[in-house]
């Protein structure tokens, strides 16, 4: 069962890449404008995620390190608050251009 739960995590990790590089050249578009603080915090976040799961990976493949579950949750966590101030931000600047 951990290594069935660890291929999901690499899997889930391999996909956090794919949202990584699309979030950059998401944010390559918005660099410079109104939405780029948005769009920064949008391109960082998959990153948390990516670490989130390369530490559970390595934990159900049998290499416990010190508090992994501990690690793991605290980038899901980082990962959650990024992507809700990422949006907040965005959200922000999109209702400021469009009531003017």
């Amino acid at each position: 069962m951990d290594a069935f739960a660890g291929a999901l995590d690499v899997l889930k990790a391999l996909l956090s890449l794919g949202l990584l590089f699309f979030a950059f050249s998401l944010y390559r578009i918005f660099r410079g404008g109104m939405m780029e603080r948005g769009f920064t915090l949008l391109a960082v976040a998959p990153l948390f995620f990516f670490i989130s799961e390369v530490s559970n990976a390595i934990k159900n493949f049998g290499y416990p390190f010190f508090q992994e579950k501990l690690v793991a949750d605290s980038f899901e966590v980082a990962f959650l608050a990024t992507l809700f101030a990422g949006f907040y931000f965005v959200a922000s600047a999109w209702r400021t251009t469009t009531h003017r």
